[in-house]
């Protein structure tokens, strides 16, 4: 019976010398291939570990990949030959790293980006870094790979840097405008639409201040929300002068959030049909993600015909209740 990919990479890495084949994974103990020994993958030489720079397919891709994640705690050096021996191989590898870090510093000046421009210069660094141990693991010196224009990749960085910055700066302007003339356009036509009880007439779920109308049906008046909660009017007639009591307790508190049952004063909950009242304050009320100013409150009580008498808090609500929804 075959072991799975990870189980042989894992062995391999560890060297247990068991677990040598999977379905498409086998080691030696030395070296762990995909597939055959035509692709191998990585290999144990000197107490470091050789790791493919090739690829083949996308299974062996996935291989690679576990392979890795298997040997991540060992030393690696990244390499197009994996069988490497002999100091002419380790040269041939060696000269492996300057294409890479070549590369990888043309690429940096082409970036538009500042931040790929960074990612350009650290992988370079890590591949000089790489090189320097990779010959001096396997016993030849070379000198050390520069960025020798370092300081002029470093200005055009800043440069970039800036303009991506003023142009977010654009971008986000550009957006905050679309979305005060979006609000506007919510404010002035859909909200008095959607007040009036026109039915296809739906307010954008973040739309606030969350707002309330009433449905009138033939099985029973209910209230419905602008994030789209419906409860019955019976039970807002109900529960409203216990929610006008408790927002007179939150003034006489320095507005402080009085919940229906606090473990200190045991009260009955709150419900609204399926929906229970988390706190009350003169501010409004919260009720799972609804926050509902008083000023909306009160005229959706006036609309169902409720008759109260606020004195008890009016210096709370007198101002909310003048100012335009």
């Amino acid at each position: 019976m075959s072991s799975s990919h990870h189980t042989v990479a894992h062995n391999w890495a560890n060297r247990t010398g068991k677990c040598l084949n999977g379905f498409n994974m086998f080691h030696d103990n030395e070296t762990i291939f995909s597939y055959s020994s035509h692709f191998p993958i990585a290999r144990h030489i000197d107490g470091v570990v050789l790791f493919t720079t090739e690829s083949y397919s996308t299974s062996t891709s996935k291989h690679i990949g576990i392979v890795g994640s298997a040997c991540h705690h060992l030393t690696q050096f990244n390499v197009p030959d994996v069988r490497a021996t002999g100091i002419a191989a380790h040269k041939r590898n060696a000269e492996s790293f300057k294409k890479r870090f070549n590369a990888v510093l043309e690429s940096a000046v082409r970036r538009r980006s500042a931040e790929l421009m960074q990612w350009d210069i650290d992988s370079a660094e890590r591949l000089a870094a790489s090189y320097l141990a990779y010959c001096k693991h396997f016993g030849f010196r070379r000198a050390p790979l520069r960025i020798l224009n370092l300081d002029s990749l470093k200005e055009t960085m800043k440069v970039k840097a800036e303009k991506q910055r003023k142009a977010a700066e654009k971008l986000a302007e550009k957006r905050r405008i679309a979305q005060a003339i979006e609000f506007e356009r919510v404010r002035t036509e859909l909200v008095p639409a959607w007040q009036n009880g026109d039915s296809t007439v739906r307010l954008p779920y973040d739309y606030e201040p969350t707002l309330c109308r009433v449905v009138r049906n033939e099985s029973g008046d209910y209230i419905e929300t602008s994030k789209r909660a419906i409860f019955p009017v019976a039970d807002a007639i109900a529960e409203f002068p216990r929610l006008l009591a408790m927002a007179a307790e939150s003034a006489a508190n320095n507005g402080a959030n009085i919940s229906p049952n606090p473990t200190n004063i045991p009260r009955p909950s709150i419900k609204l049909g399926n929906f229970r009242i988390d706190y009350v304050n003169d501010k409004g009320i919260k009720a799972g993600c609804h926050w509902m100013e008083w000023r909306i409150v009160l005229r959706t009580a006036r609309q169902v015909g409720f008759k109260f008498d606020a004195s008890s808090f009016r210096a709370a609500v007198d101002s909310l209740e003048t100012e335009s929804i």
